[in-house]
């Protein structure tokens, strides 16, 4: 039954309204079946650079969501094709105008670090002042997150 969804929430996050992209990508990361975590990555890579901030936010969390069901396959998600893969698409996000989509993708990059035994990370001086200066933008949430 879940295949017959698959290619619904695949179009959907092609989707117009950036509510129903973001919905379409958290729904398909949350599906724990081989197929829907393939089909997460291409898109995936995609909302990391969608022009809406909530979309881009919830695009963060779905690459931590992603490691959980496969780190291989994020891992190596650059691949040939030439295109950035999800790690970089989440260093790329350090560097956001939107505190919230800042604060989450190091949330994200954290999260996945601390299980990893191959992703080193490193803040260079350019993001580490970035995040200093978006901390009095952030909810005391996101303020204790990325503290």
């Amino acid at each position: 039954m879940a295949q017959h969804a698959l290619p619904i929430l695949v179009s959907d996050m092609d989707d117009p309204n950036p509510l129903v992209r973001a919905l379409a990508l958290r729904t398909l990361s949350y599906i724990h079946v081989r197929e829907f975590v393939e089909a997460t990555v291409a898109p995936l890579k995609n909302l990391l650079r969608d022009p809406d901030p909530y979309v881009r936010k919830t695009a963060a969390f779905c690459v931590a969501k992603l490691y959980d069901h496969d780190n291989q396959l994020v891992e190596s998600s650059g691949g040939a094709s030439g295109q950035g893969g999800l790690i970089e698409g989440l260093n790329s996000l350090l560097r956001d105008d939107n505190p919230t989509v800042v604060s989450s993708a190091l949330v994200s990059l954290m999260d996945i670090w601390e299980r990893s035994e191959t992703i080193n990370l490193t803040i260079d001086h350019a993001n580490a002042s970035k995040i200093v200066q978006i901390l009095p933008d952030c909810s005391e949430f996101r303020f204790l997150s990325i503290l």
